[in-house]
Order: structure tokens, then C-alpha cells, then sequence
């Protein structure tokens, strides 16, 4: 097998295996059909620019549902680099095209680093609940184009 296909298999096994060990997801929801809101704790990894080097990020994210297709809110994510980089989206637009707990989002975005000086950028992702009982498991992707680079972020929470 070619090495860079094995070292490509083996890092995303490494980054699956490490989003859903050290991930948690903290969800607060009304109790209407489809939620009024949602407010979301997480933990992922963050692949910034160089994709040699996987980071820890920190993140949370609020929705308010406008309707069962829509939501808008905010969220904010902390990675742990070397210089640390804060990411910040308002408004978060959230499309939901199946009414349930799955979405699209797309949002402008704010980066912050010590050294790295202050960018603007895009971020567009998604997430996929994945009911099994009284818990959900929740992948979720996202993709930042800032300043002609890329940042992808990978979470794994379970929701109870």
C-alpha cells in the first residue's frame, strides 16, 4: 500500500479516534416540536493551514430556531496552537432542510491570535445527529477559508 495513502488512513483514524474520546456535547433545548434554542458545549480537533499538525479546540454555539427550517446564532471556538487562535461567527445562519435536528450552517468569521494579527474569513459546516436511545452521537464538520488558507475542524459529541 502506498505510504501516503496508510499515513493519510492512519491520521484520520487517529483524529476520529481522538474527537470521540476526548469529546463531550452539552445541549440545552426547549421542549417545543422543533427546539426554540439550542446551546451547545463541544470538544473537537482543528487541522490549521499545515495539515501535518492536529490541534485540541474548545468550542460553544447557540441557535435560535426561527422555524423548523431555520435558525441564526453565534458561536465561538478556542484552539489550542501555538500562537492560540480564537474563532468568532455572527450571525451563524443555520438551514435544517429536513426540519429535525441536522443542519448546514454558514457564517462569517473572526480570527484572533497573539502573532498572528486579526483575519476575516467564511465558515460553512455541518452536523448529523445520530439517535441510538437516550443518546445521540453527533459528528460534526466544519471548514473556515480565511485569508486564501484553510482551517477544518472535526467534533464528535454525544448528546444525552
Amino acid at each position: 500500500m502506498n505510504s501516503m495513502i496508510k499515513q493519510g488512513l492512519s491520521r484520520f483514524i487517529m483524529l476520529f479516534a481522538i474527537a470521540f474520546t476526548l469529546s463531550t456535547l452539552f445541549t440545552c433545548r426547549s421542549a417545543n416540536a422543533y427546539y426554540d434554542y439550542r446551546f451547545a458545549l463541544g470538544v473537537g480537533i482543528a487541522e490549521l493551514n499545515n495539515s501535518s499538525e492536529t490541534d485540541l479546540e474548545v468550542g460553544a454555539e447557540f441557535e435560535y430556531r426561527i422555524d423548523a427550517l431555520w435558525g441564526v446564532g453565534a458561536f465561538g471556538n478556542y484552539i489550542f496552537s501555538s500562537p492560540g487562535i480564537s474563532l468568532m461567527g455572527v450571525p451563524e445562519v443555520f438551514v435544517h432542510p429536513l426540519g429535525g435536528d441536522w443542519y448546514i450552517n454558514a457564517s462569517p468569521l473572526l480570527e484572533i491570535g497573539s502573532g498572528i494579527g486579526t483575519h476575516v474569513g467564511v465558515r460553512v459546516g455541518t452536523r448529523v445527529p445520530i439517535p441510538l436511545g437516550v443518546i445521540s452521537l453527533i459528528p460534526q464538520v466544519a471548514v473556515d477559508f480565511i485569508d486564501g488558507q484553510r482551517n477544518l475542524i472535526l467534533g464528535f459529541g454525544i448528546q444525552i
